[in-house]
């Protein structure tokens, strides 16, 4: 019959029935924020599927053929994937009440488990004199040295990012002393 004419035509209603959907369904999709997938499918396919149907009538009546046999060929698959499609719609909201998570109640909190932050007070800094006056004599006890235990690996208190971090402090603090 027309090859070629056909091909063409439904080339361009795959193509902009695709685009349609998309961009129906995105669309669906920021207005709804994401929530009722069935009404987004519900909107989008149809639509889709009658704009790409009609880009198919119109693409075979630019090719020079026959406007009524476009309509003709146009209009059982349309109305046949928009009967599908609508009736695709009731397995996914089955699927959707299936796959739904009801939020599961939370044990049970056993108090005696859970304490209570505790905040330290707040350091209290005093100065203490350097030598210690007393009128009472210092009573001196005998005081027994063990050996500490020795321990072998490298001992590196401070890595090389916080020792950089002091000795920039020192130097500021220099430079506040010498300025004063």
């Amino acid at each position: 019959m027309y090859p070629f004419e056909l091909t063409l035509a439904l080339v361009v209603c795959t193509t902009v029935a695709n685009t349609i959907n998309v961009l129906v369904f995105a669309g669906a999709t920021s207005a709804l924020d994401g929530r009722a997938l069935w009404l987004r499918s519900f909107v989008a396919t149809p639509v889709a599927l009658l704009i790409g149907w009609a880009a198919f009538a119109g693409a075979w009546a630019a090719l020079g053929l026959d406007v009524d046999e476009a309509v003709a060929m146009a209009s059982a698959p349309c109305l046949y994937a928009c009967a599908c499609a609508l009736a695709g719609i009731v397995p996914l909201v089955a699927l959707k009440a299936l796959l739904r998570e009801t939020p599961a109640e939370a044990p049970p909190v056993e108090y005696a488990l859970v304490l209570p932050r505790r905040r330290l007070p707040q350091a209290l800094i005093v100065e203490e004199p350097s030598v210690l006056v007393s009128d009472e004599p210092i009573a001196l006890t005998r005081v027994i040295r063990r050996p500490m235990p020795v321990n072998t690996a490298p001992f590196k208190p401070f890595t090389t990012g916080e020792l950089a971090f002091f000795r920039e402090g020192d130097e500021m603090a220099e430079m506040t002393e010498t300025a004063a």
